[in-house]
């Protein structure tokens, strides 16, 4: 027997029954505190918490990756026309987070006015 569960579990139904509810209220009660999970399903809902977790902060290097094109977009409007190598290489990083920018409904990235990143 667990303790700190069936004491969770008691605590959660005392308040309940101080609400007045019944049986289902009660039952509902236990499962909105996640006291009714086999430890399997607890365990599946801790791991897949973590990786939301983790996928929520690589969104912020995404968003800055792509916003990134920017920078590209000026570096090629400034490049010297006999600067083939440059201009194809910036091209492509360019490119590349448009197309990531639109796969993700992210906004696509342009240089502000004054041309600065």
């Amino acid at each position: 027997m667990n303790v700190n569960l069936v004491n969770s579990a008691a605590g959660v139904i005392n308040a309940a029954l101080a609400q007045n509810r019944t049986a289902a209220g009660i039952a509902l009660a236990l499962d909105s505190a996640q006291l009714l999970m086999t430890p399997e399903t607890a365990a599946e809902l801790t791991r897949l918490q973590e990786r939301v977790a983790e996928l929520e902060a690589r969104e912020e290097l995404v968003a800055k990756f792509v916003a990134g094109r920017a920078g590209y977009i000026v570096s090629i409007r400034n490049c010297h026309p006999d600067n083939s190598h440059d201009y194809d290489r910036w091209q492509g990083h360019a490119e590349s987070r448009r197309q990531l920018s639109e796969l993700l409904g992210l906004p696509v990235g342009w240089p502000s006015k004054d041309g600065e990143r």
